[in-house]
C-alpha cells in the first residue's frame, strides 16, 4: 500500500515539473545571414517557416520582421512564388513601414515586386484611415460618419430639378426696391422746372422789346 502511494507521488511530481519543449524565442540571425550568402535558400525557408509556426503569437516583432523579409525575398525568386512573397512583404510593411531590401542585394524583379507591394500597402492604409467600409469619410476621431451622411441625403431626389441653380445666393432687397421705384415724380419735377424757366425767359424778352420800342 505504501509502495502504491509512493509510486503515485512520483508520477504526480513528474507531471507537475514536466513542461513541453518550447521553441527558441529568438532566430539565429547571423547563421541565417551566412546561409543567405552561401545561397542556401531552402534551408532558410524551412528554418524560418518552422520558427513562425512553432512560436505563433509569442514571436517577437524583431523576429517576425526578419523572417518576413527573408521569406519574401526567397519566394520572390520565381514568378510562381510571387503571391506568397507579396503576402510576406505585406506583413513586413505592417510591422516596419520603412523596411527595405537594400542589404540583401536582390534582383530588379524582386525589388519591383516589393515596390509594388509597398504602393498597395500605402494606398490601402491611407484609404482605410480616411473612409469606412461604405466609402463614407471618417470623422477626426476615426469613427465612421455613416449616420451623418445618410441624414444629408435628399429623400426626394426629383425635387432637385425644381431647385434654383444656386439656392444659397440671395438677391439684395434694397436693389430690388430701387429698381421698382416709381419714375413719374422725376418726370413731373423736370416739367415744372422747364415751365418756370421758360416763363422767366419769355417775360424778360417782352421787357426788352418794350424798352427798345420806347427808345425809338
Amino acid at each position: 500500500m505504501n509502495r502504491f502511494f509512493s509510486l503515485r507521488s512520483w508520477v504526480l511530481l513528474a507531471l507537475l515539473t514536466w513542461s513541453p519543449a518550447l521553441p527558441d524565442p529568438t532566430i539565429p540571425f547571423n547563421a541565417i545571414r551566412s546561409l543567405y550568402v552561401e545561397g542556401e535558400f531552402e534551408k532558410i525557408r524551412v528554418q524560418l517557416e518552422s520558427y513562425l509556426k512553432q512560436s505563433g503569437k509569442s514571436a517577437g516583432a524583431k523576429e517576425k520582421i526578419f523572417a518576413y523579409k527573408y521569406l519574401g525575398v526567397i519566394y520572390a525568386a520565381g514568378p510562381e512564388g510571387y503571391p506568397v512573397a507579396e503576402t510576406y512583404f505585406y506583413q513586413l510593411l505592417g510591422l516596419a513601414p520603412n523596411a527595405h531590401l537594400s542589404n540583401l542585394y536582390v534582383s530588379s524583379a524582386v525589388e519591383n515586386l516589393f515596390a509594388k507591394t509597398r504602393e498597395r500597402f500605402q494606398r490601402e492604409t491611407r484609404e482605410n484611415s480616411r473612409f469606412d467600409d461604405f466609402g463614407n469619410p471618417l470623422t477626426e476621431g476615426g469613427k465612421d460618419n455613416t449616420a451623418a451622411a445618410e441624414s444629408e441625403m435628399d429623400p426626394n431626389p426629383q425635387s432637385a430639378q425644381s431647385r434654383p441653380v444656386n439656392p444659397g445666393r440671395r438677391k439684395n432687397p434694397q436693389v430690388k426696391a430701387v429698381d421698382k421705384a416709381p419714375v413719374w415724380p422725376w418726370i413731373v419735377g423736370v416739367g415744372v422746372a422747364g415751365a418756370v424757366g421758360g416763363y422767366f425767359w419769355y417775360a424778360g424778352r417782352d421787357k426788352d422789346d418794350t424798352e427798345i420800342h420806347d427808345a425809338r
